[in-house]
């Protein structure tokens, strides 16, 4: 199975601390009647920076929900399987792909498994 692994770049709380420094460098800059162009750009950029991220935290939450999923399937059936389980597969299978010489099993943690025929 694939490791998770941790991303780099900000966190939240960072892009939320340099959101609010330069929100207080705006209100400054316009009790002061400066230009507050390049303030508001900011800004924006630092929101859809913060979006960007939140997206991927709740993708990476996702993934790892569904991994401990398969984990706990793994786990109860650790002494193997006498009878074929329907319900098994269809947990840990995304999809299956049958080509000439070969199939391909993709599981949903997203290892692909090829097996010739």
């Amino acid at each position: 199975m694939k490791v998770i692994e941790n991303s780099k770049g900000p966190t939240l709380d960072q892009i939320d601390q340099q959101l609010e420094e330069v929100q207080m460098k705006l209100i400054q800059a316009a009790n002061q009647h400066q230009d507050c162009d390049a303030l508001t750009q900011q800004i924006m950029d630092l929101r859809k920076q913060k979006e960007k991220v939140q997206s991927r935290e709740t993708d990476q939450q996702a993934k790892l929900h569904s991994l401990d999923e398969i984990n706990k399937l793994v786990e109860l059936h650790k002494y193997g399987l006498v009878d074929f389980d329907e319900g098994l597969v269809r947990r840990l299978v995304y999809k299956i792909t049958i080509f000439q010489r070969y199939m391909e099993f993709t599981l949903k943690d997203g290892e692909v498994i090829r097996v010739n025929m």
